[in-house]
């Protein structure tokens, strides 16, 4: 049977997934979040992950990857290629030259580290979708989209630093052989832009998938109003989570669009505990919450 697990989080992504005896993470948190989620995987028997997937380039999502491939082998990690145009850092402020200059060193030195211990793959487009058992794992916004925004002569933001690397980050698909389904979008905004490469970048992955999903994770930790009521519509998932504040959550423009699109659906944030999602078939998705030791 395949499983999705939320690890308990604040403000950072750890999601992971089980299939048929497989397991992998995407996304991984803090660095200080190693030993909570080395812990949940040893209680769960984990001996390997068969790949890790690194939405985009900020410590709140690739934070504990070093650490994972040192204490569990691990077959691949696919890896969102960093812009390196950013205008905001993943801190909130802005960035200079210089701090864009020490943010791709760190890139470059977490490659390697990647390259020592296990297979990079950098997501590209057209990429074709991961398995994990029998679970398919279709990767969206694979395009470097910042890189079209800065590089692009038709792009009306060439040549400047507006930006975050949050409107990079991948958005991932996980459909299981019976048919239950999720979407874990990331940091991903879904902004107005006049480019169309980078506009309503969630409702336009809403609509390739063309159909309801169970299980999604609002984009970006909940904040902001990235979930349009179109893409609501399209997707009138049962169970919402967001890694930020209930209160906010509840209060949301977020909130109010999911709830127009589907009336019973279930809305949670991911701290204090372990939510754990059994992906039983389409329509068929029960969940548990399990305590933190």
């Amino acid at each position: 049977m395949d499983k999705l697990h939320f690890l308990s989080a604040w403000w950072c992504e750890i999601n992971l997934l089980e299939s048929d005896g497989h397991f992998a993470l995407v996304d991984t948190g803090r660095a200080g979040d190693f030993s909570r989620i080395a812990a949940y995987l040893k209680l769960l028997g984990v001996k390997e992950l068969d790949f890790i997937l690194v939405s985009h380039f900020h410590n709140d999502h690739f934070g504990s990857v070093c650490a994972l491939l040192d204490a569990f082998p691990t077959g691949k990690v696919y890896v969102k290629p960093y812009s390196n145009v950013e205008n905001v850092s993943d801190g909130g402020g802005q960035m200079s030259d210089e701090q864009r200059g020490r943010v791709q060193e760190e890139y470059l030195a977490f490659l390697a580290h990647i390259r020592q211990k296990s297979e990079l793959v950098l997501i590209y487009p057209e990429m074709p979708p991961v398995m994990l058992g029998s679970m398919r794992c279709t990767v969206y916004n694979a395009d470097n989209i910042l890189r079209k925004l800065y590089e692009d002569p038709e792009s009306e933001y060439r040549q400047q630093y507006i930006f975050n690397e949050n409107n990079n980050s991948a958005i991932v698909y996980l459909e299981s052989a019976n048919g239950a389904s999720a979407l874990l979008p990331g940091d991903c905004y879904d902004e107005p832009l006049s480019y169309l490469p980078g506009r309503f970048v969630i409702a336009r992955t809403a609509q390739n998938i063309g159909k309801k999903v169970d299980v999604y994770k609002l984009a970006h930790h909940g904040c902001g109003e990235f979930t349009s009521l179109q893409t609501a519509e399209i997707l009138r998932p049962d169970y919402v989570l967001s890694t930020g504040e209930e209160k906010a959550l509840f209060a949301s423009q977020n909130y109010k669009n999911l709830v127009a699109a589907n009336p019973a659906v279930q809305c949670m944030v991911t701290q204090n505990g372990y939510r754990v999602f059994t992906m039983a078939g389409a329509g068929r998705v029960t969940y548990e919450t399990i305590p933190e030791t």
